[in-house]
């Protein structure tokens, strides 16, 4: 399929960081995970950076060219990553992962306080791609000019589509798919390459996956969709380049009506719907700067609505 669109071939980068390492004795069984449920980052995202900027030295790689994917918790951690450098990747394939990571590292995660890495402007970098001071803690700002085809299941991630348009007057493309039966398949894929056609402000497109599907399974699906790679493979980070952000990169303020529909709906209680929570209405024209995106408490059942404070 690359060489079908004039490249040469392509190198695939699958780094396996260890859940769970022997450090010492005092910690014999250490966390490393990747990407946390309120999007704090372990050491294994900077060493995987290193990596990267060990193989683009070494071989004949096109920058313009570089993509990332992941599911879950690899997807968590490529979307994290593409804040952190500015338009580095070319292309983004999420399938079934957390959307967002601007969160408030002042609230203690499983009793402990989590602290990011520093953008240091080497391995995290300080300015955007085009060299103005960035901080890639306003990720929903930063990646609002990014390629991104993102895949999940229903009920999943609508906070993002809430934000962009109550805040930027943005609809993101989207469609649903009702897998289980191989015979769609064929017209499927048609209609992923009809969804990445539209024109739009940003460079984001949405599949929800449905029927026979769940947060675990979505990769195994989406993978298999020749369409996704054809879009990937097609992007560049000269298209990027040429696109301007959403106008996010200030605080964020409530709208003057906070909006009850099903997009908006962030945890129901069909008991009493005075107590079903929301995603917070924006001001049209506000930011992202100041939002706090991650509402699960990893390990338990403790839900934090969006937008909480410690």
């Amino acid at each position: 399929m690359a060489k079908d669109q004039g490249l040469a071939g392509v190198i695939v980068v699958a780094p396996a960081i260890p859940e769970f390492f022997y450090m010492d004795e005092a910690h014999p069984r250490y966390e490393l995970r990747l990407a946390r449920d309120n999007w704090t980052l372990s050491a294994g995202v900077p060493a995987i950076w290193q990596l990267m900027d060990s193989i683009t030295s070494q071989y004949s790689i096109d920058t313009n060219r570089i993509y990332g994917s992941g599911q879950s918790m690899g997807g968590m951690t490529v979307m994290a990553m593409a804040a952190q450098r500015d338009n580095y990747f070319a292309g983004l394939l999420p399938m079934s992962a957390k959307w967002g990571n601007n969160y408030n590292k002042d609230y203690e995660f499983n009793g402990n306080r989590a602290y990011e890495t520093p953008a240091d402007g080497t391995i995290i970098w300080t300015k955007d791609s085009d060299g103005k001071p960035a901080d890639y803690r306003n990720w929903f700002y930063m990646v609002s000019d990014d390629n991104i085809l993102y895949f999940n299941t229903i009920g999943e991630n609508t906070e993002f589509m809430n934000l962009y348009h109550d805040l930027a007057g943005v609809t993101i493309p989207r469609i649903t798919l009702e897998l289980g039966d191989s015979s769609l398949l064929v017209s499927q894929d048609e209609s992923i390459r009809t969804l990445t056609k539209q024109k739009q402000k940003t460079g984001t497109y949405q599949v929800v996956l449905g029927g026979n599907v769940s947060h675990m399974s979505a990769w195994f699906y989406g993978h298999g969709f020749h369409s996704a790679y054809e879009w990937l493979l097609k992007q560049t980070r000269d298209t990027e380049m040429k696109r301007s952000k959403l106008k996010l990169n200030r605080p964020f303020q409530m709208g003057t009506k906070q909006i009850h529909d099903d997009i908006h709906l962030f945890k129901e209680d069909k008991n009493d719907a005075s107590k079903s929570v929301y995603y917070p209405t924006g001001k049209r024209g506000a930011g992202t700067s100041d939002y706090n995106s991650p509402v699960t408490v990893l390990g338990s059942k403790e839900l934090l609505a969006p937008n909480w404070k410690p």
